[in-house]
């Protein structure tokens, strides 16, 4: 019988970062993955089949992440994936163990509960202040709504556990998986009864990076973003007056190098 883990956390609380150490411990995470972008430099961990169907089902209902649908509304729509969900999870049942993460499916744990025969679960956990000063910085989400979103995701999911054993779910805080990550990574092997090599555990112990460098590499590619985009709209000498002074350019390429 295989094993699923599910990754359950809200945006921008440290999910990327458990997801990709899973990975190097031997759990498959999805073949195609959301990539890399200026909100996560180091790759996000999604599998895009689950991202694809997770926003279907919220967009049936009328939401997205950031408007998520009332919960009745949710959960009267849920008989319209029984299909889909069926046969996504047939699909990924070739592996021993393998799982997924997409933060949409806080909200979305009525809709798969059923078809998971051995499911456990990692709850990752971020001060709702620190989540809403990153929305605010990635999304320029006003901190009040960053701070309704943390509140309903994190309630979903804290009324989804109560369903649970103690033993079926694990828990991280965010800052103990900056701060003491080799312990994170051995609870994490205990909790799944996983067996990774030596060099399995090293590779998943390179995944957490300092909050620093984490930073300072989502800036350098910010701004590469940035300067592309700037890049392709720049077709003629006119359009310097269009988007701004050429000097401007010089100064946003001086800090891209």
């Amino acid at each position: 019988m295989s094993k699923q883990v599910i990754v359950l956390g809200m945006h921008r609380s440290g999910t990327s970062t458990v997801s990709m150490i899973l990975q190097k411990l031997g759990v498959h995470i999805g073949d195609d993955l959301l990539g890399a972008s200026p909100g996560n430099p180091y790759g996000h961990g999604e599998d895009m089949d689950f991202l694809k169907l997770n926003r279907e089902i919220l967009s049936y209902s009328e939401g997205t992440w950031d408007f998520p649908p009332t919960r009745n509304r949710l959960l009267k729509n849920k008989h319209n994936f029984d299909k889909k969900i069926s046969q996504l999870i047939s699909e990924k049942r070739k592996h021993e163990i393998w799982g997924w993460k997409e933060p949409r499916t806080c909200l979305l744990m009525p809709y798969y509960q059923s078809y998971l025969e051995n499911p456990k679960y990692i709850i990752v956990d971020r001060d709702e202040q620190e989540v809403s000063d990153s929305l605010k910085k990635r999304n320029k989400m006003p901190i009040k709504k960053g701070k309704h979103l943390h509140n309903r995701y994190t309630q979903d999911i804290n009324e989804f556990i109560m369903t649970l054993s103690s033993n079926d779910y694990y828990y991280i805080n965010f800052k103990d998986l900056h701060s003491n990550s080799e312990q994170i990574i051995y609870g994490l092997i205990n909790f799944l009864e996983l067996s990774p090599n030596e060099n399995e555990i090293n590779q998943a112990k390179k995944v957490v990076k300092p909050l620093d460098v984490v930073r300072s590499k989502r800036s350098i590619s910010k701004r590469k973003e940035i300067l592309g985009k700037l890049n392709k709209r720049i077709k003629n000498p006119v359009d310097f007056f269009i988007i701004g002074h050429k000097h401007v350019l010089k100064i946003i390429k001086y800090y891209i190098k």
